[in-house]
């Protein structure tokens, strides 16, 4: 009986070890979440939770869905909320995680925004045209829409010559964002 006793508390030992070393790893200093929009409200972020089971536990599983367009750092928070258990996880190429967690219910899962390269696809198309030609020469933004994948954009652009602004509308794939000129007030991927 003594030899079962001891295994069993080498087992739980070591378990409570590897779980410790596991969560401490997830989580990265530099990642902070400050502003964060739950996973469901984040179109590169999927999430899912389960439990919590009899013994408390629940487990979730979180992926990059915009894994080729850059990183998305998730924030996992439980109740009761503690430091030991609440972490974020950054998450590369189709990165998955199944985690099993302390003693808690997960209260939400969450997208980082100012830890995460994105959390909708949209801003895939911003930031292109944000550096595109065009993006100095159309100071007004009247809307920005997504509809994978592409993103539909209305600006008001300079018009050539006498600086006048004209209101146009193009969608186009989120990758030929970068691409877009102003062609005398009008969106195009054409050279002018």
């Amino acid at each position: 009986m003594e030899n079962r006793t001891c295994t069993t508390i080498k087992f739980l030992a070591i378990s409570a070890l590897l779980a410790t070393s596991m969560l401490a790893g997830l989580a990265n200093a530099d990642d902070s979440c400050n502003s964060k929009i739950l996973a469901s409200d984040a179109n590169c972020l999927s999430s899912e939770v389960t439990g919590p089971d009899a013994t408390g536990r629940s487990t979730y599983k979180i992926k990059n869905l915009c894994a080729k367009r850059g990183d998305v750092v998730a924030r996992i928070e439980y109740t009761p909320s503690s430091f030991t258990n609440d972490h974020t996880e950054r998450l590369g190429v189709s990165y998955i995680g199944a985690i099993n967690t302390s003693p808690g219910t997960i209260t939400g899962i969450y997208c980082c925004k100012d830890s995460s390269d994105l959390c909708n696809r949209i801003e895939i198309c911003w930031r292109n045209f944000s550096n595109s030609a065009a993006y100095s020469s159309c100071p007004v933004v009247i809307s920005f829409s997504e509809s994978d994948p592409t993103c539909t954009i209305e600006a008001g652009c300079l018009t050539s010559g006498d600086g006048y602004l004209n209101i146009t509308k193009g969608t186009f794939h989120w990758e030929k964002f970068k691409d877009l000129n102003n062609c005398n007030g009008e969106l195009t991927l054409a050279a002018c």
